[in-house]
């Protein structure tokens, strides 16, 4: 299995259906659905795939 290493300058609001990730170093965003926020959230609790 490969480790996921998110890095700290990446931070991550969930929200009730979706989710925020911000890359503060580029100040580039993404909004992610519902799954796409379920599979963010097991990446960050798990940290391998």
């Amino acid at each position: 299995m490969e480790k996921i290493c998110i890095p700290s300058h990446v931070s991550t609001t969930f929200f009730k259906d979706s989710a925020v990730i911000l890359d503060a170093r580029t100040n580039v965003y993404h909004a992610l659905n519902n799954t796409a926020a379920d599979f963010w959230k097991s990446l960050m609790q798990k940290g391998s795939f």
